[in-house]
């Protein structure tokens, strides 16, 4: 029996339908649709949501004259496992996407080809602060945050390089099945399963995707994502020329092209690169050509405190302290000797910086600056909160019970910064952006503090 939409739309305006939550938003989307085309894809999304497959692709046929209903039927053809015609369709939509791109693509004054110490990853342990350092570093004129919207994930995440170099090893040559995820990475229509609310990789980078595109400041950064899958599509089915090393190493240009395209377009000339590779997984920095790499630790108190929040959302897996003490330990023995291993085997230039030095420590700032090659610039309007950052010191004595800490004390004595003993007395700072930098003068970036300001 073929689905009547109009009945179907009906139905849900009455509310007796047992849809589920995404199935009445794709519905309440379509009315922002003005072209056939989007409506056909709001449908599609209706129809997945509630189930009726073959509906579904019914209704995304409907759309694959545009770019964006052709991403939509490549996520539904993945879904069904019908990989073969997904990467058929990949190929031919990459380059309509590049085309795209490339007419969308901010004219620059000059081409930015960036060099290590102007790729900064900034790399913490999960709720570690390294947040709060980026805040800090990215006032400085002539830097931007990458990714512009959320981390960069195109290195750690589902269906980026490092799945695709794993599954390269099991597999032994270049799967069409990888090769299809890794599109649907870079553009955000891997269709998923889980719930609203529900902790999912896919949807988180499903939403980053879709940010990118619509920034015009992304496009040559996508455009060269773009042509990376191209170059990987031509060996489908196929050992890669040289092995994992060879194929590491043309991964390793192809985000090198890419990151000097996102310079170029948001015209700076360093790169503050958002968690692109997390502290505790080092290894993976071997896809980035050489870089600067900030790793900030904090006291294992007060990271549990936030990480525990993060870790109650459903989908994901709440810890114990001697869980998290067990961890975090084993993931700072692994940092310390990974960071030793990058700077020799892939030349990067790694720094290790507690988030308490950094709050507390005006010349650790200082240090930091000079290392970042910063000294000396203006700062702009910045985002860092002194006040704010000081006040996230010390909160586990106000959100910990005496038994956990007294668990997390024990396994990591070595690893606890005394000023988080006692929970600070400061006044949190309004949310307002300060118009110079903390602990660095107007006149001169490496100008010592006054003791006003480091009070």
């Amino acid at each position: 029996m073929t689905l009547d939409w109009q009945t179907v739309t009906g139905t849900v305006r009455r509310g007796s339908a047992p849809v589920t939550r995404r199935a009445a938003a794709a519905y309440r989307r379509l009315s922002g649709w003005s072209s056939r085309e989007g409506q056909a894809i709001e449908r599609a999304r209706w129809h997945l949501a509630a189930g009726r497959i073959a509906h579904a692709t019914a209704a995304a046929h409907r759309a694959s004259g545009s770019i964006a209903g052709r991403d939509f039927l490549i996520g539904l053809l993945d879904y069904q496992g019908e990989t073969e015609r997904a990467l058929a369709m990949c190929v031919d939509n990459a380059a309509s996407h590049i085309q795209r791109l490339r007419q969308r693509r901010l004219r620059p004054q000059r081409y930015r080809e960036l060099g290590p110490d102007q790729r900064v990853f900034l790399s913490g342990f999960f709720k570690s602060g390294s947040s709060a350092v980026l805040d800090y570093l990215r006032g400085f004129a002539g830097t931007a945050r990458w990714a512009p919207a959320g981390e960069l994930r195109l290195i750690k995440s589902v269906g980026g390089m490092a799945r695709f170099t794993n599954a390269y090893v099991t597999h032994g040559a270049v799967s069409p099945a990888d090769l299809v995820a890794f599109y649907l990475h870079i553009t955000g229509a891997k269709h998923t399963t889980s719930r609203r609310g529900h902790y999912d990789k896919w949807r988180i980078v499903n939403r980053n995707s879709a940010a990118l595109f619509r920034r015009r400041e992304a496009a040559g950064y996508l455009a060269a994502c773009l042509e990376c899958f191209l170059d990987l599509a031509e060996r489908a089915g196929q050992p890669w020329p040289g092995g994992v090393a060879g194929l590491e190493q043309c991964l390793r240009e192809h985000l090198q092209h890419a990151l000097d395209a996102a310079a170029t377009d948001t015209g700076v000339d360093m790169l503050l690169l958002d968690q692109g590779v997390n502290a505790f997984r080092l290894p993976i920095s071997r896809f980035a050509p050489p870089s600067t790499f900030v790793i900030v630790h904090r006291d294992p108190r007060d990271q549990f405190v936030d990480a525990r929040a993060v870790l109650r959302q459903p989908g994901r897996v709440e810890p114990s302290a001697a869980d998290f003490a067990a961890q975090y330990g084993q993931r700072r023995r692994r940092a310390v000797r990974h960071a030793a291993e990058m700077a020799r085997d892939y030349d990067h230039r790694p720094v290790q910086v507690g988030f308490e030095d950094f709050v507390y420590d005006p010349t650790t700032v200082h240090e930091l600056v000079d290392f970042l090659g910063l000294t000396g610039r203006r700062y702009r309007q910045g985002r860092f909160e002194v006040a704010r950052a000081r006040a996230a010191v010390g909160k586990h004595t106000r959100q910990l019970t005496a038994e956990e800490r007294a668990v997390i004390a024990a396994a990591l004595p070595e690893y606890l910064d005394p000023r988080a003993g006692e929970p600070s007395s400061r006044r949190v700072a309004p949310r307002t952006s300060p118009r110079r930098a903390p602990w660095i003068s107007s006149r001169r970036a490496a100008r010592p503090a006054s003791s006003r300001q480091t009070a």
